[in-house]
């Protein structure tokens, strides 16, 4: 699925405003949030680069404060490692090019 470039910017807009991807998705009628992700990653790619640090950043701290959730909540440690694997894909597909 490809948005236009003005809905992946919509969406990493509402991001940026302290949205959560289901906000995101709902707001925007994605279907998933890792549409909403996907969008929101179409636009920072398009971002000048100091811009595309910054959201970079901002998203590496979201990723590592959701990756001290699933720590402090995880007893079930198959459980657990999928989270995480999760989390660490999140991580990776955000540091893509």
């Amino acid at each position: 699925m490809t948005d236009p470039p003005e809905r992946d910017q919509h969406a990493l807009d509402l991001r940026s405003a302290a949205g959560s991807l289901a906000r995101v998705a709902n707001d925007l009628g994605y279907g998933r949030r890792a549409h909403a992700m996907e969008a929101i990653n179409f636009a920072r790619r398009r971002a000048p680069e100091s811009q595309r640090t910054q959201l970079r950043s901002s998203e590496l701290a979201g990723r590592d404060a959701l990756a001290d959730k699933v720590r402090a909540v995880g007893r079930d440690h198959g459980k657990l490692a999928r989270r995480l694997a999760t989390v660490e894909h999140l991580r990776t597909r955000l540091l893509a090019p």
